[in-house]
């Protein structure tokens, strides 16, 4: 059985997160918090995701952050990421804890904007 969890600090867009998983049939559960809170939290600590999908503001995770989410030991995770300095800050810190980049993407979302999102598929080094 599959569940998505989900942290956000928007009201607003957990609202909407609820509604387009209930819409699409899918088993989720969300949390209204801020990201550093709800890796502190005991519900979000208790649980052993397979995949984690990160999207952080431009100021990225930054090492406190990083270290949390790696010591879930998902075998994957996904970085979104608007900023390629902290991105690669934090890929850095990633790979000192057992993480390497298989695949980086960028995505165009602000056409004839200098603006490019980028996705990065880090893997666990012992499941490559």
């Amino acid at each position: 059985d599959c569940k998505l969890y989900g942290v956000e600090i928007e009201p607003d867009a957990v609202t909407d997160a609820f509604y387009n998983a209930k819409k699409n049939g899918i088993n989720a559960e969300f949390i209204c918090l801020d990201a550093g809170e709800a890796l502190n939290s005991e519900r979000i600590r208790s649980l052993s995701p397979d995949v984690i999908i990160l999207d952080p503001p431009r100021k990225g995770c930054g090492d406190e952050a990083v270290r949390r989410i790696a010591s879930f030991g998902a075998e994957r995770l996904v970085y979104i990421s608007c900023d390629p300095a902290t991105l690669a800050r934090d890929l850095k810190i990633f790979a000192s804890l057992g993480y390497c980049a298989k695949k980086v993407i960028g995505v165009d979302m602000f056409p004839r904007t200098g603006h490019v999102e980028c996705c990065v598929l880090l893997c666990r080094k012992d499941t490559i």
